[in-house]
């Protein structure tokens, strides 16, 4: 994504607006950015992101952009012993840091019941699910959050939730489910 920053006419802050710009030429010349399906954009702030894939080594190792998984498990569906989680994988899932989370809690599932004396099979039908919040201002945020269950054939949104408003307990909330995330993931 690329985001310009603008004063606001009516406001005196700064506001963000957000435009899909994939395959970036030129990241920085003089303020202008070269975009291949919109052509210049000038901006004064840009907040570059490359086209996104999986590291070498996955790319590699399963071939293509992400990392093709069995999504009951995370195994890679090309390479034995291998799992994929979180921004590598081929899933529908998004690319964020508590999906990676939760992920991981199915992939490490699926490997202990692999390593029992008797193996177990993983978990039929896993659920995944991600949440973020994201500060409107200095005092106020808004949330989102997604449940993903695999069907027996494919990951599926199962439930999608959003807060109807932004305001100042979001806001507050917001950095209690940081410390959380952050606690769980790094213990």
């Amino acid at each position: 994504f690329l985001w310009r920053w603008r004063t606001s006419e009516k406001q005196s802050r700064l506001v963000a607006t957000g435009d899909y710009a994939p395959s970036i030429l030129s990241p920085w010349r003089a303020a202008v950015v070269t975009v291949s399906n919109y052509g210049d954009i000038t901006a004064q702030v840009v907040n570059f992101i490359p086209d996104q894939r999986a590291p070498a080594i996955v790319r590699d190792t399963v071939g293509g952009t992400w990392g093709a998984v069995d999504p009951v498990s995370y195994a890679s569906t090309t390479t034995a012993n291998v799992h994929i989680i979180g921004d590598s994988q081929a899933t529908s899932q998004p690319k964020a840091g508590l999906i990676a989370n939760s992920e991981a809690k199915v992939c490490a599932d699926a490997i202990v019941r692999s390593l029992m004396p008797a193996p177990m099979l993983p978990y039929a039908y896993p659920m995944t699910n991600s949440a973020c919040f994201t500060p409107i201002n200095a005092n106020e945020a808004a949330w989102i959050s997604a449940v993903y269950k695999y069907n027996g054939s494919a990951i599926v949104t199962e439930k999608v939730g959003n807060s109807p408003t932004y305001n100042k307990e979001n806001h507050e909330l917001m950095f209690d489910w940081a410390n959380n995330l952050f606690s769980d993931t790094f213990g």
